[in-house]
């Protein structure tokens, strides 16, 4: 979320993104600017230019995690939206991220895209285990025995 500006450094996110090669991954990029066009030349199709938009808290709330590489920051709003919707951060080490770490944020340095990658493809492996867990306890199989229990236990009574 945020200017394609080359101090927000999208172009580390893109790359690392790529590498992952995860046909079950979208990333979603927010924002608008001078290196969009340069980004959409570097992407997969797995890369989604989202463009300005208002409703910036709704694509947080579907987002799995969130991702800055700024190489320079005031006070980064865009973090702090994502905090809020509970999203785990991905973030560039620098000091303005680092003055907002709770623990439940990962760095990567700046220009890292591998180190970017890394962090990506800890979380998405992390959300596919969890995926798996929920399936698991309520997927329509693991349901329907239980409503099933359920039913026999009170049909019984």
């Amino acid at each position: 979320v945020g200017s394609l500006i080359p101090r927000k450094d999208v172009k580390t996110i893109v790359h690392g993104f790529n590498l992952l090669n995860d046909k079950n991954s979208l990333l979603l990029v927010v924002g608008d600017g001078t290196e969009k066009k340069e980004l959409q030349l570097i992407s997969t199709k797995n890369v989604r230019f989202i463009g300005n938009v208002d409703n910036v808290v709704e694509y947080l709330q579907v987002s799995d995690c969130f991702i800055s590489a700024s190489l320079a920051e005031g006070l980064p709003n865009t973090v702090l939206e994502a905090i809020a919707c509970g999203l785990p951060a991905i973030l560039s080490d620098i000091p303005p991220h680092r003055e907002l770490d709770d623990n439940s944020m990962q760095f990567f340095k700046v220009h890292d895209v591998k180190g970017v990658s890394n962090i990506m493809r800890a979380i998405s492996g992390f959300k596919s285990k969890d995926m798996i867990e929920f399936k698991k306890q309520f997927g329509a199989k693991s349901m329907s025995k239980r409503y099933q229990s359920v039913y026999l236990e009170n049909n019984n009574e």
